[in-house]
């Protein structure tokens, strides 16, 4: 069994592809703290979701499997969640932008590192896990980066949620809690019992509360990254 720390959660697990396991070796842990739960999968788990998705190989279905896992354990303890998002940290903001697949997460990230540069630290560019600690809201970078393998392993308290759409031209407004909402449910994995799911929403609802939430209609282009920086982090380019 290998040990690993992410999000501040230290677990064991014996992952099988080779694919996986470079994936987390970033987040392998050789501390003394003690493991919290063992991350199983089995073959009969493999099995069953690959024969769902048989277009996905073992590998993939086994990563699946894995931050699924993960995932249910983070809501089931009350510790945080997996978010579908790009998490980007700037000045020590963590900066998270959500929207449908295709509107184009990746590419507003990739126009705030073209307007900042070295400014832009890459938390996770699909899905970070949020944490609480003492009322701070935290996004935490996780091996499971998307197809574009961007992100680090750190901590940074978040500033702003973004969801992001389409537009015809830059426009960005505060974004209702109960739109966030919404966005949220579908952008994450949802709990399997009413308990997790009554624990999944009191974790959300700090969430909600402790960090500034925005709609963004954006462009393809650097501008819409430059009007979001200077809306949710008050400062002038």
């Amino acid at each position: 069994m290998t040990k690993y720390k992410i999000a501040g959660v230290v677990f064991s697990a014996e992952f099988k592809s080779p694919q996986l396991i470079k994936l987390c070796q970033n987040y392998e842990y050789l501390g003394d703290i003690p493991e919290e739960f063992t991350l199983t999968i089995d073959k009969k788990d493999l099995q069953l979701e690959h024969a769902k998705n048989p277009d996905l190989s073992f590998s993939a279905v086994e990563s699946y499997l894995a931050y699924s896992k993960f995932n249910e354990y983070l809501i089931s303890s009350g510790k945080g969640l997996l978010f579908h998002s790009t998490a980007i940290a700037v000045d020590g903001n963590a900066c998270l932008f959500t929207a449908d697949s295709g509107v184009g997460k990746s590419t507003h990230a990739k126009f705030w590192r073209e307007l900042l540069g070295d400014k832009v630290v890459m938390i996770n560019d699909d899905k970070p896990v949020l944490t609480i600690e003492n009322g701070v809201v935290y996004a935490n970078g996780t091996p499971w980066q998307g197809k574009h393998k961007i992100g680090n392993n750190i901590k940074v308290p978040v500033k702003a949620i973004c969801k992001l759409e389409r537009g015809e031209k830059d426009q960005i407004e505060s974004c209702s809690i109960s739109e966030m909402i919404i966005t949220i449910l579908r952008q994450t994995i949802l709990p399997k019992t009413q308990e997790d799911m009554d624990e999944f929403f009191k974790f959300m609802e700090v969430i909600l509360k402790n960090v500034s939430l925005y709609k963004l209609k954006c462009t393809k282009n650097v501008s819409s990254a430059c009007l979001a920086y200077e809306t949710i982090l008050g400062e002038k380019l």
